[in-house]
């Protein structure tokens, strides 16, 4: 078996190094586009601040009527 040259060398070790980084990478973007397309609900508007806790004021409903 005939050994590599230096250059041959470093580009084996930079895809052995790159490889769990370019997994991780397109794992990433993968769900990315499942969120943006299967997980969608078009009934709700998209939330533009923070949810308020409650629609309502604090404390005891008047009675109606």
């Amino acid at each position: 078996m005939e050994r590599l040259s230096d250059t041959q060398y470093w580009f084996v070790v930079a895809a052995g190094l790159l490889t769990p980084m370019l997994t991780f990478w397109i794992i990433d973007i993968v769900g990315w586009v499942l969120r943006r397309t299967l997980w969608r609900h078009p009934e709700m508007p998209p939330q533009l601040g923070p949810k308020p806790a409650c629609d309502e004021p604090a404390g005891v409903a008047a009675p109606p009527g």
